[in-house]
């Protein structure tokens, strides 16, 4: 489980800065292709690529932060509930 946390935030920590530069890329290319549309940035088969790339990217991204999120949050609901019945235990004994 380790393992797998560690990976997964290492992915979150790369992915954003990998779909920052694909998005800026794509956003330049189609910028000069609407000045000068005789490059034909946009209907190139390498930016098709890269789009495609981009979408996965971005689709992986959103499905680890989900991921990330609730793991996160039942780590979180696993400590409020040890604390809860640690607490109950204590004033069970108090009585």
């Amino acid at each position: 489980m380790k393992k797998s946390k560690k990976l997964l935030q290492y992915l979150l920590n790369v992915l954003p800065h990998i779909n920052i530069v694909l998005a800026v890329t794509m956003l330049t290319f189609f910028v000069v292709d609407r000045y000068n549309r005789a490059m034909s940035f946009i209907d190139n088969d390498i930016t098709k690529w890269m789009l495609c790339v981009f979408c996965v990217t971005v689709l992986a991204e959103a499905i680890l932060t989900v991921i990330y999120r609730r793991m996160i949050t039942r780590e979180q609901n696993a400590a409020i509930d040890a604390d809860q019945r640690k607490r109950s235990n204590s004033s069970e004994r108090c009585d």
